[in-house]
């Protein structure tokens, strides 16, 4: 027995982070030699590590006490440290708690944060530039038209109020991405919101010969939503199945009381696109901007719902939103 405790006290000590034994009284009974060398260990006013024995000792009070397995996050500003603190309940009593430092970790995850918003930056300055360029090429062509032809001034004059109103889009676009988002929610029956887009998009679906079938299955039953919002997502998912589609074809909705789904019979993702669907500006249509299916994540996530694509190249497209998972 005693070669077996001195075989487990070697393999604790050589583990790197702490191991702390907690008695059934919250009292340190034991720790490894990681332990015994940490800071955390002193009185507060001598290790400066406050937020590390906060979280010690709420995890602790939490093992030992509540019997529960718990984890924390302790993070120091004054020293850019981070730990990870676990503690264990012990079926005899009292607690095992470990505390390993993460701050490499961390800061390995906040670097590739920033790097990923630099680049979400460099495509969003590629996208302006290039949703911006098309409009300003017709601008500047009517109005050399205008200049070597001014009989022609009423045609292009025209053409310039469409391109002008294509800016104006855009930036509307723009704008909503980059504000924060207020709802303004209310009891509302989903069937009704979801509806109401579809009897709108009805008339865009028969010009292009694509069936729209709607389907409802509601007690109705209300769930708070911010109408418009909401069917700016149903409005979304709608044109981009009806883009996905071919004329003979049928898109399906399906509405139920807290959550619907749109499904497309089109061209389907490409399996190495769906991991990039939902970030700002990346698209694959000629026209897109690449902000539609971010805006609609936006929106779903202000909600606390859920959006979650399933596709199949040539056979096409479902999207799926939960919005209230008591409901659904």
């Amino acid at each position: 027995r005693d070669v077996y405790k001195r075989q487990m006290v070697a393999v604790l000590d050589s583990v790197s982070g702490a191991v702390v034994v907690i008695g059934p009284d919250g009292e340190v009974e034991n720790h490894n030699r990681a332990a015994e060398t940490a800071q955390f260990l002193l009185a507060p006013g001598l290790a400066n590590l406050q937020p590390l024995q906060r979280a010690l000792a709420q995890v602790s009070e939490a093992a030992v006490h509540q019997h529960s397995q718990t984890s924390q996050r302790a993070f120091d500003p004054a020293t850019d440290r981070t730990w990870l603190v676990e503690g264990v309940p012990l079926a005899s009593g009292g607690a095992v708690v470990t505390v390993q430092e993460i701050t490499e970790h961390e800061r390995q995850i906040r670097e590739l944060s920033r790097v990923k918003r630099l680049a979400e930056i460099g495509q969003m300055t590629a996208a302006i530039a290039h949703e911006i360029r098309n409009p300003l090429t017709g601008i500047r062509s009517a109005a050399q038209m205008i200049r070597q032809h001014p009989e022609t001034s009423g045609e292009f004059i025209g053409m310039i109020e469409e391109e002008a109103l294509k800016l104006n889009a855009l930036c509307d676009d723009f704008l909503e991405f980059a504000r924060p988002l207020q709802l303004n929610r209310d009891d509302h029956d989903l069937a009704e919101v979801v509806g109401r887009v579809c009897e709108l998009m009805r008339p865009t679906y028969q010009v292009s010969g694509v069936g729209l079938l709607v389907e409802f299955t509601t007690d109705g039953r209300r769930i708070r939503v911010d109408e418009r919002r909401m069917g700016q997502v149903a409005h979304n998912l709608l044109r981009n199945a009806l883009q996905a589609s071919t004329p003979g074809q049928t898109v399906f909705v399906r509405v139920r009381p807290g959550d619907f789904e749109v499904e497309d019979q089109g061209t389907g993702i490409d399996p190495a696109d769906l991991p990039r669907l939902f970030s700002p500006f990346f698209t694959t249509k000629a026209d897109g901007t690449g902000l539609g299916l971010c805006n609609a994540r936006k929106i779903i996530d202000a909600h606390g719902g859920e959006i979650a694509v399933d596709s199949t190249p040539g056979r096409g497209t479902t999207f799926s939103i939960v919005i209230d998972r008591n409901v659904a």
